[in-house]
């Protein structure tokens, strides 16, 4: 019983740190720096057919922003919800995310992401203390949340970066 009072105390506690605000702010705009130079068919191919395009991560990139804004509105509201892992598989919304066009979803991204930064940005320490149970990580603050979002962006900017630099040294030797 201790254990568990003591790693609800260590998670409650867990303050917003300034450079996970930074990166609330700033990390999705890596889009800028890895997208130029490639064309909508190319950011569409799939390299793997069984790994997701370009295109399909940064939907993905978007509709995730719009789960984990509602997931901060549910957990703020105190009564320490708990969530199913998302999985855009199963989720009803994410094609309309895949078939709209790129340009469309970066907007949407810059949008979400303003609001998610406003959102998160003005909570005072209590409401950062507010949890919501994750499926495989447990007890988690908003803190805690944002940074596992921030992480989860993290992988799928990687993957992009990857599918970049495949789809560029594939068109350098005219596989594309």
């Amino acid at each position: 019983m201790l254990k568990g009072f003591c790693s609800l105390l260590t998670i409650k506690n867990m303050p917003l740190a300034a450079s996970t605000l930074v990166r609330l702010q700033t990390q999705h705009q890596t889009l800028d720096t890895l997208l130029p130079g490639l064309s909508l068919a190319q950011m569409e191919q799939r390299t793997n057919p069984e790994k997701w395009s370009i295109h399909e991560n940064i939907a993905h990139l978007g509709r995730y922003q719009e789960i984990f804004f509602e997931r901060i509105q549910l957990i703020r509201q105190g009564d320490t919800p708990s969530f199913a892992r998302y999985t855009a598989e199963t989720d009803v919304e994410f094609p309309a995310w895949q078939n709209s066009a790129l340009p469309d979803i970066l907007e949407q991204i810059q949008i979400l992401r303003r609001d998610i930064y406003q959102l998160i940005a003005r909570l005072d320490e209590d409401e950062l203390s507010y949890i919501g149970i994750h499926p495989k990580y447990g007890l988690m603050n908003i803190s805690a949340w944002t940074e596992f979002f921030l992480l989860h962006e993290a992988h799928h900017l990687l993957s992009i970066f990857g599918l970049v630099r495949e789809i560029k040294m594939l068109a350098d030797t005219g596989g594309y």
